[in-house]
């Protein structure tokens, strides 16, 4: 019984060892790891052309920064597209350290918007693809949403706080913040922001279309994001 005793209480100092060690390792490891070796900070690249299942491309254009709070670290993207003759635009931008509130950053880079106090928009979720927020304006369908390096996409700061805390703390994450290889969440956002005229359609109408297209520019760019 005595033996016994002893033994368990000999395993408890070795782990309780091991793991003082553990932590003082890990410890020394974030204070000397130079912040060039952090793996969150990389960006992704938005190449010329995008292919678009059923869309005929028409070209793309880099974009500028102006007037964001936030900048990109990369050149932000532009694509173009044409169907039945319904033109589609699909903007491309991308945040390194994001609050993932797409409303205000919406309203600071879309000149129609710029001087609206209130934005009259629905937030729309999608199985397998997350949030998003539909409106119109002057005749104009508008998509938009923030595609987020893990978890579905979100729209608001909220959705984009609730991916940081389901999705980056029960990752590797932890683990690799530890060691001085990460942040300990995944602040990047890759804002997407698709539209197209109305041309005699319903705005329901031209949702659908917008929708469908989102869907597999979501599907294709969420995963490339992860890895980036």
């Amino acid at each position: 019984m005595q033996q016994t005793f002893w033994q368990s209480a000999r395993i408890g100092l070795f782990a309780s060892l091991f793991l003082a060690i553990t932590l003082t390792f890990g410890r020394t490891i974030v204070l000397t790891k130079p912040a060039t070796a952090r793996t969150d900070k990389s960006t992704i690249e938005l190449p010329e052309t995008v292919s678009l299942t059923g869309w005929q491309a028409t070209g793309s254009k880099i974009i500028p920064n102006a007037g964001l709070k936030e900048p990109s670290s990369i050149p932000n993207r532009q694509y173009r597209y044409i169907k039945d003759g319904i033109p589609l635009e699909i903007t491309m931008r991308y945040f390194s350290d994001s609050n993932g509130d797409v409303k205000p950053i919406l309203q600071t880079f879309t000149p129609l918007l710029k001087s609206k106090s209130q934005l009259d928009l629905g937030i729309r979720q999608k199985d397998k693809v997350g949030f998003y927020g539909v409106f119109v304006e002057q005749q104009q369908a508008h998509l938009t949403s923030c595609i987020n390096g893990r978890g579905d996409s979100t729209f608001t700061a909220l959705q984009f706080q609730h991916n940081r805390n389901v999705n980056d703390l029960l990752s590797e994450r932890p683990l690799l913040w530890l060691v001085g290889l990460s942040d300990i969440r995944d602040n990047r956002c890759l804002l997407v922001h698709l539209q197209m005229p109305l041309q005699n359609r319903s705005p329901e109408q031209a949702y659908q279309l917008l929708e469908q297209a989102w869907t597999e520019w979501h599907h294709s760019w969420q995963p490339r994001f992860q890895r980036s």
